[in-house]
């Protein structure tokens, strides 16, 4: 775990002081399979369900079980055994091609590889899906990894300083928690069910198959009581909130990207773009086309 920490401190290091560079991609991943040819970049991985044998870096292999979080580079290739496996990864890539001369000779030189298991993935998975946030504000979104596309670029016109400062402190954010949770020694503090759930379900929302039983079960409640409870915390009940988190996610990628609608709605869970569209003028009094229209 100290390898993990060593590295994290020397990329903080490095971000905090420098321009922020390109993030090629930052988001989750149904599908655990790298297949990245050779390039400048840095990832920070997070298996959160699921785990991959094999993963080879140049000449050398490692397998990522899941709970683990992964801070590697790029530069010799990442490939992993041709089946797919299922589960769910996050990550970020960003730019390494202007690092501090001692880090680009590192990565020069040889496969950098270090990884963690993660004690309160919560928290990191908030993280990433913060970052995602930010970066979604230029309004490129791109479905995977591209080394040839950057999913946030700070040197395009219009880029504002704001924007910048959010993306970059996302990624500082998850830099510091790979360092403290890589480090970290001690039971974690204690999480109520359900902020347990809370947290799950910012990851889980676009999940079609998610049922209120399945909730309850994860909050280690009857299904009555986690119900109430649920209410109790939030002031909605537990479904009512999926469906929240659902839409908004669906009006940021309207006001932020221009896929077309039936896409946006598989994205945030629902095959039906009728019924989406339903749900979504309810919620915000206008049809999806008619919020695109006026920009939110």
């Amino acid at each position: 775990m100290d390898e993990i920490c060593a590295f994290g401190s020397d990329c903080l290091a490095w971000l905090e002081k420098a321009p922020l560079p390109k993030i090629l991609f930052a988001g989750s991943t149904p599908i655990l399979r790298f297949s990245n040819p050779s390039a400048p970049h840095l990832e920070v991985s997070f298996f959160e369900r699921g785990s991959v044998e094999g993963l080879r870096l140049g000449d050398r292999l490692f397998d990522v079980p899941e709970g683990w979080a992964t801070l590697h580079t790029v530069h010799f290739g990442n490939h992993s055994p041709d089946k797919p496996v299922t589960g769910r990864a996050w990550c970020f890539l960003l730019d390494a091609s202007h690092a501090p001369p001692a880090l680009r000779a590192r990565f020069a030189r040889e496969p950098v590889f270090s990884a963690a298991p993660i004690e309160n993935p919560g928290e990191l998975i908030d993280a990433f899906g913060r970052l995602r946030r930010a970066c979604l504000r230029q309004g490129r979104s791109p479905t995977d990894y591209d080394p040839g596309l950057a999913m946030f670029d700070p040197s395009q016109p219009g880029c504002s300083a704001a924007c910048i400062a959010k993306v970059k402190a996302s990624l500082l954010e998850i830099l510091a928690i790979l360092c403290e949770q890589g480090g970290a020694s001690g039971d974690p503090a204690p999480v109520g069910p359900v902020e347990r759930v809370l947290t799950a379900l910012e990851a889980r929302y676009d999940d079609v198959g998610l049922t209120l039983p399945e909730l309850a079960s994860a909050a280690g409640l009857s299904l009555d009581h986690f119900g109430r409870v649920f209410k109790a915390r939030t002031g909605t009940s537990p479904m009512a909130y999926v469906r929240r988190l659902r839409l908004r996610e669906a009006a940021l990628m309207l006001r932020q990207t221009g896929h077309r609608i039936e896409e946006i709605a598989a994205a945030v869970g629902y095959g039906d773009p009728l019924y989406f569209s339903r749900l979504f003028s309810r919620e915000f009094g206008v049809g999806p086309r008619e919020y695109r229209k006026r920009g939110g």
